[in-house]
């Protein structure tokens, strides 16, 4: 009785490489797929673990229209809101529209006064002032929101006119000489006259006669 070798039988393997297959096919086909949220929209594309640039074009955009926008808002117009102050209790010296013109061409001259950030408005004040000896006091404001300066005026109040070998002038309380009685207006100048005979010349912004003698 002459016994049969059994031949080794190979190891079924057909099943498991054809699994092994598929898995690797399955892999490759989602792994090669633009990745999608949960809406089942595509997400933005990674590129070398950056992402593009036209992902943040509308943060850039938005950040630009704020900078334009406090640009604009801290620059200034020339052309200022003059008020006066006590109207209805003081002599305009000169009309309206002469310090319209004359403040906006004083703030013209500087780039520097046409921003918020870089205006000194106490030297501004101070300049109106020696150049308009007629204004009392002089205030600027600048608006938060707006872009045209508030400037307020408190002209002086004439008390006398004095006659002088250099012309009329009016004075005010203290014996200075605060505008060629020429160039006020006419209902300013409805006050006691004074003529000088001593041949002192009189200026501008400078007192011409002392407080007693107006007083007087």
């Amino acid at each position: 009785m002459k016994l049969k070798k059994q031949k080794d039988t190979p190891p079924k393997t057909g099943r498991s490489a054809t699994n092994v297959q598929r898995q690797a096919q399955v892999f490759s086909y989602y792994a090669n797929r633009t990745p999608r949220d949960a809406t089942g929209r595509q997400s933005e594309i990674v590129i070398d673990g950056k992402r593009s640039w036209w992902h943040y074009l509308p943060s850039v955009s938005a950040g630009a229209v704020i900078i334009l926008c406090g640009i604009y808002n801290t620059s200034l117009t020339s052309n200022p809101r003059i008020i006066f102050r006590d109207q209805n209790q003081v002599h305009l010296l000169r009309d309206t529209k002469f310090y319209e013109e004359a403040l906006e061409s004083m703030l013209g001259e500087s780039i520097f006064n046409k921003n918020k950030l870089t205006i000194n408005t106490d030297d501004r004040a101070l300049e109106i002032i020696e150049k308009y000896p007629e204004l009392s006091d002089v205030s600027i404001s600048l608006p938060l929101v707006g872009r045209r300066p508030v400037i307020q005026l408190r002209p002086a109040e004439p008390v006398l006119e004095l006659d002088t070998v250099s012309g009329d002038f009016l004075l005010d309380k203290n014996g200075r000489s605060i505008i060629r009685a020429r160039e006020a207006a006419s209902s300013a100048r409805d006050v006691p006259r004074l003529v000088d005979e001593s041949g002192i010349p009189a200026e501008v912004g400078k007192v011409a006669i002392s407080q007693e003698h107006v007083r007087f």
